[in-house]
């Protein structure tokens, strides 16, 4: 038996942004794998988790944290922290006493300048994704005009294995190299900050090139859910298409992998002039500037076989039931197993969850 930690992610909501405390969850994971599956004789669930223990994350004033889409022209200051997105709200909205101080926020680290929204030439963190009973509050212009695109923030965050880095990937590209377009914000950058010492700072920053997928009519950019570094100094990337799958319109998802990559051979743009505000990698087509290579990207395990699929009852694309895989695949875990294979490697088994948007009546 092993331990989970699981952070779950706002995500969107049919019906508008709600107020929701951030919190890590934590549970015990019992598995008992049936041996030789196959589409005649599918395996029955063999993953049980139990709920331990829940933090409830505040920011650094003991506030907590929420998850209403942030004002588009104001923002928190205080004091040792770089500017923080600021939420106003009506009422409680739907908030409740008695939250723990446990969690609370301690740094944070503001990216390049490159990567801050900016509408109107001002530091702008709306989605836009108004809430529930505000829903015309948006802002003006709905895009950021350089920076951060909307609802494609910094989705990634993996940390070396001896805790001295940590990696935030973006989701997609950033405005001003094709982030509002699906089909051009393929150009993703990957931030290395070392927080081995009492002041965290940004050492390397490297390019990824996130796949294609085809839609039927045209190609896409994928977009990335999750990180995690291996021993190794290489990278699992969870990337992604969205809108198929269950409970979706269009069941059959065309992309959904863990692909392996390496920086080992892409060009450090780390403070560098791609870094300053309206800094670009590539053009508004998504084209990467020549004088830059990029990471080593492999595709690698595909969650879409439809043989493998079978081995547990399940289907990709075809009727709308409770079998197609859910669309938003979202975290990675690797839990090593007291197992090796014939040359004597460590075996491990790879853990993925998928983001329901809260699109449930129960809320954990």
């Amino acid at each position: 038996m092993n331990a989970l930690w699981a952070a779950p992610d706002r995500g969107w909501n049919t019906e508008g942004t709600l107020n929701y405390q951030f919190r890590i969850c934590k549970f015990s994971i019992l598995m008992d794998p049936v041996p030789d599956p196959s589409g005649n004789n599918s395996s029955r669930p063999n993953i049980r988790l139990n709920y331990l223990d829940t933090i409830l994350l505040t920011g650094p004033d003991g506030v907590p944290t929420t998850s209403p889409d942030p004002d588009a022209t104001e923002f928190i200051q205080l004091d040792g922290f770089p500017p923080l997105p600021r939420a106003t709200y009506e009422g409680d909205g739907f908030g409740c006493p008695g939250f723990s101080e446990q969690g609370k926020m301690i740094h944070a680290l503001q990216p390049p300048p490159a990567f801050l929204p900016l509408r109107n030439g001002t530091l702008s963190f709306s989605g836009p994704e108004p809430l529930m009973f505000q829903r015309d509050r948006v802002p003006t212009p709905l895009n950021p005009t350089t920076g951060r695109a909307n609802n494609q923030g910094f989705e990634g965050l993996t940390a070396s294995p001896d805790g001295k880095i940590i990696y935030a990937m973006m989701q997609s590209a950033v405005n001003q190299e094709g982030g509002p377009k699906k089909r051009f914000r393929t150009q993703a950058c990957l931030l290395e900050y070392d927080i081995s010492g009492q002041n965290p700072a940004l050492s390397h920053e490297d390019v990824v090139t996130l796949p294609l997928y085809d839609t039927g009519d045209k190609l896409k950019a994928t977009t990335q859910s999750e990180i995690h570094q291996l021993s190794n100094g290489h990278f699992l990337v969870l990337a992604r298409d969205s809108g198929f799958g269950r409970g979706e319109e269009e069941t059959e998802s065309k992309y959904r992998h863990v692909d392996i990559m390496s920086i080992d051979r892409a060009t450090d743009i780390a403070s560098g002039e791609h870094d300053r505000v309206n800094g670009s990698i590539a053009s508004d087509k998504g084209v990467l500037d020549h004088n830059l290579t990029n990471a080593t990207y492999c595709a690698f395990l595909d969650f879409n076989i439809e043989s493998e699929l079978r081995k547990f009852g399940l289907h990709n694309g075809g009727q709308q039931d409770d079998l197609p895989l859910n669309e938003k695949w979202e975290s990675l875990s690797l839990v090593p197993i007291d197992q090796v294979d014939s040359n004597g490697n460590p075996e491990y088994f790879l853990f993925s969850f998928s983001d329901n948007d809260f699109k449930t009546q129960d809320e954990l």
